[in-house]
């Protein structure tokens, strides 16, 4: 009977110690937002603070909406997204692979259609023209006029400008100077840009012959 009552003794104890266990984790945090007020509560400085609330939200990535729904902020989306709890679920990661690759998807068709619209987008004409001014003998402040024909289907809302300015000018090669401008072009339109270049901008003295070209486009629909 001895070797009985032993038995059932340690028995007990092990369910007791379970039961412990049990309500302590009962007794913890449940999400972010119970985990911080708790660090803030327990924290004998700011930097364990910190430490304390780095650790919540490691644990709990989620957090807690007003009406007891949970949220995750995800830094590549730039956005939260609605989850299951204060920790993802498999089915939480998932959806957030799939709107990860919904984006990447979304973005790749937008570059391909910027792209597109870039490739049709011609400079119908350009000139240089001196603004004068009678106090100056020669031209140092200029107005570059460029006429800018949509051959696509996207209206094209901005566009970047490289130029130079200068003789014998190796219009093939890279120019130094550039500037962007909103524009509205709508399919099929043309639109025109007169920008003023001043002092290093505008080339040599008294000069009006360049090179032109589109340096890319933004701001399509």
């Amino acid at each position: 009977m001895g070797n009985l009552v032993v038995g059932i003794s340690r028995s007990a104890n092990a369910l007791v110690a379970l039961a412990a266990v049990l309500m302590l984790s009962a007794c913890g945090p449940k999400d972010q937002e119970e985990c911080v007020a708790q660090a803030a509560k327990d924290a004998k400085s700011a930097a364990a603070v910190q430490v304390l609330v780095g650790n919540c939200q490691r644990e709990f990535p989620a957090r807690r909406r007003d009406d007891g729904s949970y949220a995750y902020y995800d830094s590549e989306l730039a956005d939260w997204v609605s989850v299951s709890g204060p920790k993802l679920s498999s089915a939480d990661a998932e959806k957030i692979r799939q709107l990860h690759a919904d984006k990447q998807n979304t973005q790749a068709k937008a570059d391909q259609d910027r792209q597109k619209a870039l490739s049709q987008l011609a400079i119908a004409s350009f000139s240089v023209t001196c603004n004068v001014d009678t106090s100056y003998i020669a031209c140092y402040d200029k107005n570059i006029t460029v006429n800018l024909k949509n051959g696509s289907d996207k209206t094209i809302n901005g566009v970047w400008i490289e130029y130079e300015i200068g003789n014998n000018i190796d219009c093939s090669g890279s120019f130094g100077k550039s500037f962007s401008n909103p524009i509205s072009i709508a399919p099929g339109g043309v639109g025109s840009i007169v920008k003023n270049v001043t002092f290093d901008e505008a080339g040599p003295k008294g000069e009006m012959n360049g090179c032109v070209r589109v340096g890319g486009i933004w701001g399509i629909q």
